[in-house]
């Protein structure tokens, strides 16, 4: 089934295959700077479009299979209808920070 840019209504395309991480990543056919969206996916739903942070595509398709493993793995679920890709993003970017230890007792 054909999807379709949210931005300006072209038809996207799918890039790569990083169906084996759950997701899928779509560029817009019009060429528009950030026009690129990705698909989460899970064994029991499909979530909406998201758009793609300036650079994360380009970082995407020369990535090492390691590196989109490690960042995949850091999309977040929040609920059944709601996803984060901001350390996913920021993994790929090269910014991440692990908060997990922000607040911890030392």
């Amino acid at each position: 089934m054909p999807k379709f840019c949210s931005e300006c209504g072209s038809e996207l395309r799918e890039i790569g295959d990083f169906r084996p991480c759950w997701f899928s990543v779509y560029e817009c056919t019009s060429g528009a700077p950030l026009h690129d969206f990705i698909a989460i996916g899970d064994p029991q739903r499909v979530f909406p479009l998201l758009p793609l942070s300036l650079g994360v595509k380009q970082r995407l398709v020369g990535a090492e299979p390691s590196l989109i493993t490690l960042a995949a793995s850091r999309i977040q679920t929040i609920d059944y209808k709601t996803v984060s890709i901001v350390q996913f993003e920021h993994t790929l970017l090269g910014c991440y920070k692990d908060t997990g230890s922000i607040g911890a007792a030392s």
